[in-house]
């Protein structure tokens, strides 16, 4: 039922049922228990079809492997980093780290500052806080464990300011990180959602304070969120993770 489910873009009951070979009312009930686990999300406000539902997307994304997302995702990284001119990058929730898996760098890009399998620290670095803004509260502070280094004179080490910081990253769809893990250095990002806003995944860009000053941070959230919503329907529509 799964497979078929990701396989039929459009999938109603009745095309579930014959592609299973079930009666309605038998793919109702298997449908219904797969909706119930969080496996499947039913047709309803936010969607008019059958698709896979938060809890089997991240655990398929969870285990998937990184070289097939960079993949995925390496045309559109390049082609926004030569847009906005910085380095872009995409970092991926592993378990208790959020880590780099996929870039671009322009020709006077920040090279040294992203590379694969950086971990950023999760209540300094923009991709990071964006990811965490979008998990439960019981996992954040799992997550964020005390004491939290002091990075530089502008990190927040107090679990309550990056808790608050937070929601307003939630509110406002992207995280920054201003002067926070590196001194002199900017950056900004924002979630990829993949089903019922299921956030394990965030692209952003970074740069030197000159070229990434706050007024032009809205700009570049503005340009991340538009290639955020395309990759989130690239990989929504990929089959390899399950495979």
């Amino acid at each position: 039922m799964l497979e078929m489910i990701a396989s039929i873009e459009t999938a109603r009951l009745s095309d579930l049922a014959a592609a299973c070979g079930l009666p309605q009312s038998s793919t109702h009930r298997v449908v219904n228990t797969l909706v119930g686990a969080g496996l499947v999300i039913a047709p309803g406000k936010g969607n008019r079809f059958y698709a896979l539902g938060p809890r089997l997307l991240r655990l398929v994304h969870a285990g998937s492997d990184e070289a097939w997302i960079k993949i995925i995702v390496q045309r559109k990284l390049n082609e926004l980093a030569e847009h906005l001119g910085e380095t872009c990058y995409m970092t991926k929730l592993i378990g208790d780290e959020v880590i780099s898996v996929a870039w671009a760098t322009p020709a006077n890009g920040l090279k040294a500052y992203v590379f694969p399998g950086l971990s950023q620290p999760l209540h300094a670095s923009a991709s990071a806080k964006t990811i965490l803004a979008f998990q439960s509260p019981d996992l954040v502070r799992k997550l964020l464990v005390e004491p939290l280094p002091k990075l530089s004179p502008n990190t927040k080490t107090d679990l309550d300011a990056v808790i608050a910081e937070l929601a307003e990253v939630h509110d406002r769809g992207y995280g920054t990180c201003i002067n926070e893990n590196e001194a002199g250095i900017a950056a900004v990002a924002c979630p990829i959602f993949l089903a019922g806003d299921e956030v394990i995944y965030a692209i952003g860009t970074m740069a030197v304070m000159e070229h990434l000053a706050e007024s032009r941070i809205d700009d570049c959230a503005l340009e991340l969120r538009k290639v955020a919503a395309d990759l989130s329907r690239t990989i929504m529509t990929s089959s390899n993770p399950i495979v």
